[in-house]
């Protein structure tokens, strides 16, 4: 199994790097991050279209048979909504933008796909203040050997959660069957075409969302300071089992 993986994972990076994902350069900083640890190395609308009557991106990237989940009806019990939401939403806000969007996600309004959810998956490697990670500890670790695991339920977990969708898989030939989970080597560099600058979280106790706004820049990975306006990524306040977590609404534009 060993040497089957190592033949084909070079086929899967080489597939990442032709969509502009994976770059041989390391992983754009946003500022004022710190690394916590030297092991790991360290997408115009995405997710919703332009038309604010879109349906959401938990919608539109499931993929064959997978479930999309209801919204909980259970009302958020949040004591102090600033406190307890927005170091999730800065941490998925900055996976997002820095991690997975590519030009297709903002240029094009490509809803993120199954492709997309698997590099947030990847993403949980990079290891700074605020990162996805530390909101989902047991979707990944890597071994003395330097190979990353993200065992499959816990990463359905995470994409039940951001996404709403239920018994999310993606065929690749980093699953392994025995250990039901994804076997990634690391030691490779992770970024995107986009950074972000002057983040603004708001939560609004109407409709429990937080809403954040930044202004969308070219990331230092691909050099030419390009800025491309303002823009609003929204998540929903969801609970479930008596867990409250943020799910990915979408991004749109709000101005030049």
């Amino acid at each position: 199994m060993k040497k089957y993986f190592r033949t084909l994972f070079p086929l899967l990076l080489l597939a990442l790097l032709s969509a502009g994902v994976f770059c041989a350069c390391t992983q754009a900083e946003k500022p004022g991050a710190n690394a916590l640890s030297s092991r790991l190395s360290s997408s115009k609308n995405a997710g919703l279209p332009e038309d604010s009557n879109a349906s959401s991106s938990s919608e539109s990237t499931a993929g064959p048979g997978d479930s999309t989940l209801p919204s909980s009806p259970e009302k958020p019990l949040l004591s102090n909504p600033e406190d307890q939401l927005f170091p999730e939403a800065q941490a998925l806000t900055r996976h997002l933008v820095c991690l997975v969007f590519t030009r297709d996600h903002i240029e094009k309004a490509q809803p993120l796909g199954d492709a997309d959810i698997f590099r947030l998956m990847i993403s949980l490697l990079v290891q700074e203040e605020n990162s996805l990670s530390a909101f989902y500890p047991d979707c990944v670790s890597v071994g003395e050997d330097g190979v990353a695991v993200f065992p499959l339920e816990s990463v359905q977990q995470l994409v039940g959660d951001i996404f709403g969708q239920g018994g999310w898989f993606l065929a690749d030939p980093a699953f392994d069957a025995q250990q039901n989970a994804y076997l990634i080597p690391t030691g490779f560099g992770l970024g995107s075409v986009y950074s972000y600058e002057d983040l603004r979280l708001t939560w609004s106790k109407e409709d429990d969302t937080v809403t954040a706004d930044f202004s969308l820049i070219d990331t230092p990975d691909f050099p030419g300071e390009r800025r491309y306006g303002a823009y609003r990524i929204t998540y929903q306040a969801v609970t479930e089992g008596g867990r409250t977590f943020l799910r990915y609404q979408g991004i749109q534009k709000t101005g030049d």
